[in-house]
């Protein structure tokens, strides 16, 4: 829910996350996909917008009208979750895949997965475990217990390297037969010297 395939990268909102949904929305795309990106959106931004032919990005706001930031309650995320639910289970087309990245994501796509009966794949983006020791903040208690409830409740857990496998399994208690290790790769033709 904060990864918009459309902010430009560099941006407060898009780093390596909306780098990594707009290049695995690519890859879909190529097989014969549609996708659908459901997000949080930013002041200014229409609630629905095509951004390559068979891929849609949709956006939730926040009730009170501002932009989405780092400061989003939990009681704003389940309202949003709740938009999002209504949203997907409207639609006619049937959903193949709940791709959850970044714990935000996780209330909507634990509920749809159960709504949906559908299989759900979690990646995180830096895991409050990882943060936990680098720096002492007390919402990454919370944080830390949403991303072990995602990954219990996922299908599959995306690791991107190994002391991420690790941790996932270790600090976690996610089962290591559901963690797959896909590292993080660059491409060479579009990031250079």
């Amino acid at each position: 829910m904060n990864n918009d395939p459309t902010v430009p990268l560099g941006s407060k909102h898009a780093g390596g996350q909306t780098k990594y949904v707009l290049e695995l929305t690519k890859n879909l795309l190529f097989q014969g996909h549609e996708v659908e990106v459901l997000t949080i959106g930013h002041r200014g931004q229409p609630m629905r917008e095509e951004f390559a032919p068979g891929a849609v990005v949709t956006r939730f706001f926040r009730n009170d009208g501002e932009s989405y930031d780092y400061d989003i309650s939990q009681s704003e995320l389940c309202d949003i979750a709740d938009r999002i639910i209504a949203h997907v289970t409207a639609r006619e087309q049937p959903v193949d895949l709940i791709l959850c990245c970044y714990w935000v994501s996780g209330d909507a796509s634990v509920r749809l997965k159960a709504e949906l009966g559908c299989p759900m794949a979690v990646t995180f983006c830096q895991l409050a475990s990882f943060k936990r020791k680098g720096e002492v903040a007390p919402e990454l208690a919370g944080r830390f217990q949403s991303e072990q409830d995602l990954g219990h409740a996922a299908d599959a857990v995306i690791a991107t390297n190994a002391a991420e496998r690790t941790t996932l399994a270790q600090d976690y208690g996610i089962a290591p037969e559901k963690i797959h290790l896909i590292p993080r790769g660059i491409d060479l033709t579009v990031f250079h010297p």
